[in-house]
């Protein structure tokens, strides 16, 4: 007999009935959902921890400069919103800086801003948490001389605001934009 016509040999394929083969893929299923709860768990702590680092970083960050200090002290203090005009007066700085050291402080989350209008003002976050208390308390105990410049500076801003508001903006000549 030629070697194409000989008998071939058949497997026998076990038959699984498919209520077994089912209660298989379920074990399977349940185990790795279970496995995949516990990695999502574990992934949600690992970047909650890292980004509860990185919130206090970007507070640190924004807290290594000068002005941004004396920003913060400012609204912490006077516990009121200030607008950029009024920070450029009493900081003597171009509201260029101003509206830099802002964003910054913004973004950081240490403050929020609010638009009225043309205004723009700026006020701290409300403190949900011991740590920020501590941060501000720290800040209010900081003796700098420029510090109580700042707040004779601040008073002279709250006593030329109309009805409450900043709407006279910039007030210091060598301060006002250049209108070209």
């Amino acid at each position: 007999m030629p070697p194409h016509k000989a008998k071939q040999k058949t497997k026998r394929v076990k038959f699984i009935q498919p209520k077994k083969i089912w209660e298989h893929i379920d074990k399977n299923i349940l185990i790795l959902g279970q496995l995949l709860i516990h990695l999502l768990r574990y992934s949600a702590t690992v970047q909650l921890k890292e980004n509860q680092m990185n919130i206090y970083t970007d507070f640190f960050k924004a807290l290594s400069d000068e002005t941004r200090l004396r920003m913060l002290n400012l609204l912490i203090v006077s516990e009121a919103e200030l607008c950029v005009c009024e920070f450029t007066d009493i900081l003597e700085t171009p509201t260029y800086n101003i509206s830099k050291h802002l964003k910054i402080l913004k973004n950081s989350g240490l403050v929020n801003e609010r638009k009225e209008g043309r205004w723009v003002y700026f006020g701290l976050i409300p403190v949900k948490e011991k740590f920020l208390t501590l941060l501000f308390e720290a800040i209010k105990e900081i003796s700098e001389p420029k510090l109580k410049t700042d707040l004779i500076e601040l008073q002279k801003r709250f006593d030329i605001r109309v009805k409450g508001k900043c709407l006279l903006g910039i007030q210091k000549e060598h301060l006002k934009p250049i209108n070209t």
